[in-house]
């Protein structure tokens, strides 16, 4: 049985047998054109006796060397398609008769079918690897964007209300007595508004990358942020209790808070 190659224009010997030893074994290779018309455009070619026919090339040297009289080619079509053949000889003149090579046609299409059966199953996996492969990377990107997103809080936003709420500390001091009553209510108001922005944001960043997940790991940022969730979802983590996971014991499963 052989494989083409449309794009090299070769035909690759992908099984053989014979009761001697054979030129034709696996993974032989020939041109196309070696091969007959008629049989790469998918009609199937019978020879009754080789002896009797003037036929050229590598492929019929080596069957006329090795004693082989009767031939036939049966083409494998795939979608209209010919991605190979089923190619049996005999040393007897006329060996395939017709009854025969009917028999020889329906194993010729049960390869066909699991042939296209393999190549569909490599291209599943093919493209399931590439999708695993395209989902890591989009994972990486997203971590990277939270990551740097949280550092942008925390160097920018976070800064600035520091600075902010050090200079209303500032005015403070700087209120005079008469008029201290009044300003220092609004003081306090703008005080809590920049205490009150800056715990958002720390939450902010807590969720788009937890530190303690950079310092401690894994295992740490679970704990954290089951802790987190308790009080808001009603969802208790044990410590050491064996998760549904089934990966031994942690304080919170990912499968419920992440």
């Amino acid at each position: 049985m052989c494989l083409f190659d449309l794009e090299l224009r070769e035909a690759a010997v992908l099984a053989a047998w014979s009761v001697a030893e054979t030129g034709l074994g696996v993974g032989r290779r020939f041109p196309l054109e070696e091969f007959a018309e008629e049989l790469r455009l998918g009609r199937r070619v019978s020879v009754p006796d080789l002896a009797a026919v003037a036929l050229k090339g590598e492929v019929y040297q080596v069957l006329q060397a090795e004693g082989v009289r009767a031939f036939v080619n049966f083409p494998l079509v795939v979608r209209e398609e010919v991605i190979g053949s089923l190619n049996l000889g005999a040393n007897v003149p006329g060996a395939f008769a017709p009854p025969r090579l009917e028999i020889v046609q329906q194993v010729a299409d049960l390869l066909t079918l699991g042939l296209e059966n393999a190549r569909l199953l490599q291209q599943a996996r093919q493209h399931h690897s590439e999708l695993k492969a395209l989902t890591a990377r989009l994972v990486e990107t997203g971590e990277s964007e939270r990551r740097r997103l949280a550092l942008e809080l925390h160097d920018r936003i976070g800064q600035e209300l520091t600075l902010l709420s050090i200079g209303l500390d500032f005015v403070r001091s700087q209120v005079p007595p008469e008029a201290a009553a009044a300003m220092h209510a609004r003081l306090d108001d703008c005080q809590r508004l920049v205490a009150e922005t800056a715990e958002r944001t720390r939450d902010v960043m807590a969720e788009l990358r937890p530190p303690v997940l950079d310092d401690y790991g894994v295992l740490a940022a679970l704990r954290w942020y089951g802790g987190r969730r308790e009080p808001r979802g009603g969802i208790r983590s044990r410590p050491g209790h064996a998760h549904p996971c089934g990966n031994g014991p942690l304080n919170v499963c990912p499968s419920v808070f992440l």
